[in-house]
């Protein structure tokens, strides 16, 4: 070869090669005369055993920036080129300069694209104190991505999404749905509503895409699913997203009773939130429809997803739960993914009875001092005796507003959790909001006096009321004692 792969070629002034580098112009030339001193020594060892006696040099241009030199040689008995012989490379270049040129293009849209998405996508899950993960992908060719989010009362969600177009188009949508997921669940409402929200969002963007006369945005998928360690239950609700996978971890595994609705799209939807219990140390497996289409099974119960063959490798995977997530993922390897093939593995650990203190009010007055003395012992058996100032007075603002502003029954729960959690709950839905009073106001002062000794508070609904909590901060350490 006279020019190596990979090597540095410098070239003459006044050769064909400088003369096609300076003019993007092809050039003939005849090779064997006594002009040809711009030959550097290299290529001349190589042509002249080779017997070439004739040249073309075509440059390789793209949107009019060069992208290279094609040199054609002619050896043997044959005549030198003609121009007919030009005309030929000439074309023959062109078709190459578009294989080329596209080449560039999807490198450079693939940089991009991985850029874009190391930059959007989150990192690896992060275990919370009630729930382990283990996610493993069996081919990275599309734009799946899931989530552990922490939420308030020691619940945890696990979220996983799936966008159908790949590319940066597919990666912008991506971070535009975790982004708007993530916003969604600080406001901590149910899964059922927390979709129905995100497919008014998605809706929006669709709409204003359309507008713009752009290409209409792609259908994507998403399951979000709320675990419970105190209640041993879970929330789940699902945007065209396979129903996950449910079992003791170490034998059997079943598909949760779950309604799974539209996909995101253009088009608004409501989503309805299903709820079952969990055995302590279940496992919950997430996961995308590009690695249940591997299977080669027919459709189960009329589903539009297969997981047969996934829950069968999962009901036979056993050791920790990174080998369970490897070994399921193993029994698919050689099988070529149409999306993209993410699998979420979670091992359950509920709280421990210890750890949680519930008690009972009545809707009268006096319960608010019993309240306080209660949370102290607690917090004193707990050793956490020096949150008891805060904590009784975040109990006595909390206790009063549900006996004042809500309806019976009302519950106080204590969680110790990574951090101090004071809940309280009531059957009323009316939502509480900080009032900023003014020098003269006696009331109005509460929830303003929560937000300021709290680390972090806010209001959750359900069906048969609203939980306002509070949030302190302890530290993982003084968790565990």
């Amino acid at each position: 070869m006279a020019f190596p792969v990979g090597g540095r070629h410098g070239y003459p002034h006044g050769g064909p090669f400088a003369r096609a580098l300076a003019d993007h112009r092809p050039h003939v030339a005849v090779l064997g005369g006594d002009d040809d001193w711009w030959l550097s020594g290299m290529v001349e060892r190589k042509l002249a055993p080779a017997g070439a006696h004739a040249l073309i040099v075509v440059p390789l241009i793209a949107e009019g920036r060069l992208l290279g030199l094609a040199a054609l040689y002619r050896t043997g008995e044959e005549e030198p080129f003609t121009q007919d012989d030009l005309a030929t490379a000439v074309r023959m270049v062109r078709q190459a300069e578009q294989a080329v040129d596209n080449a560039r293009r999807f490198t450079l849209e693939q940089a991009a694209a991985q850029l874009l998405r190391r930059s959007l996508a989150p990192g690896a899950p992060q275990d919370t104190r009630t729930v382990h993960t283990a996610e493993g992908h069996l081919q990275d060719i599309g734009n799946a991505w899931c989530e552990v989010i922490p939420l308030s009362g020691a619940r945890t969600a696990l979220v996983i999404g799936d966008v159908a177009e790949p590319g940066v188009r597919g990666i912008a949508l991506m971070g535009r749905l975790r982004a708007g997921l993530l916003a969604l669940a600080e406001q901590d409402p149910e899964p059922g509503e927390l979709l129905s929200r995100l497919a008014t969002l998605t809706a929006r963007h669709a709409r204003d895409v359309h507008l713009g006369l752009r290409a209409p945005e792609p259908l994507s998928t998403c399951l979000y699913l709320v675990y419970d360690p105190v209640e041993h239950t879970c929330q789940a609700a699902s945007a065209g997203h396979p129903a996950p996978l449910i079992g003791p971890g170490d034998g059997p595994m079943r598909t949760a009773p779950l309604d799974i609705g539209p996909p995101l799209g253009p088009d608004r939807h409501a989503y309805e939130t299903s709820r079952f219990p969990l055995a302590d140390q279940s496992e919950i497996a997430l996961f995308t429809s590009g690695l249940t289409a591997l299977a080669e099974d027919g459709p189960e119960d009329g589903r539009p997803h297969r997981s047969a063959a996934l829950r069968e490798a999962l009901s036979h995977a056993r050791g920790s739960l990174e080998e369970r997530c490897d070994q399921a993922l193993g029994q698919f390897l050689g099988r070529r993914p149409t999306g993209d093939a993410l699998l979420l593995l979670a091992r359950t650990r509920p709280l421990p009875p210890v750890d949680v203190a519930t008690w009972e009010l009545s809707d009268s007055p006096e319960q608010v001092a019993s309240a306080r003395r209660s949370c102290a012992e607690q917090l004193t058996r707990w050793g956490l005796g020096d949150l008891a100032f805060t904590t009784e007075l975040l109990v006595s603002e909390l206790v009063t507003n549900a006996i004042r502003h809500g309806s019976a029954p009302v519950r106080l729960r204590l969680i110790r959790d990574r951090a101090l959690v004071c809940e309280v709950h009531d059957a009323s839905s009316s939502a509480p909001r900080v009032c900023h009073a003014t020098g003269n106001d006696e009331r109005g002062r509460g929830l303003f006096m929560i937000e300021e000794m709290a680390d972090r508070w806010g209001v959750r609904f359900d069906p048969g009321g609203k939980t306002v909590w509070a949030e302190q901060d302890i530290g993982e350490e003084t968790a565990a004692d």
